[in-house]
């Protein structure tokens, strides 16, 4: 009687609805585990919320380096770009 080979984790896939930076960071983390290591329904759900900031903050760089740092305000004087304060509280939550 051959003995049974040990159960292999299920490895959970990323969200459809994370972009790139997300399933990339999804992946990375999935990866790093060891062999005999599984994720619970809470470590998957605090996961896939690390993976949208991941894509948040991706998509508020992106919005940085198109327009600038700065941009015209309301009375035409130049102001600290608005996605540089979202980034700034997005970063608190990484």
């Amino acid at each position: 009687m051959a003995a049974d080979s040990p159960k292999s984790p299920v490895r959970p896939k990323p969200s459809p609805a994370l972009k790139v930076a997300g399933k990339a960071l999804f992946k990375d983390i999935i990866n790093d585990l060891s062999d005999d290591w599984e994720l619970d329904s809470r470590e998957i759900y605090l996961l896939t919320r690390a993976c949208r900031c991941a894509d948040e903050m991706a998509t508020l760089e992106k919005v940085i380096d198109k327009d600038g740092p700065t941009v015209e305000g309301s009375r035409g004087q130049v102001t600290m770009h608005p996605a540089i304060a979202e980034a700034r509280q997005l970063s608190l939550v990484q």
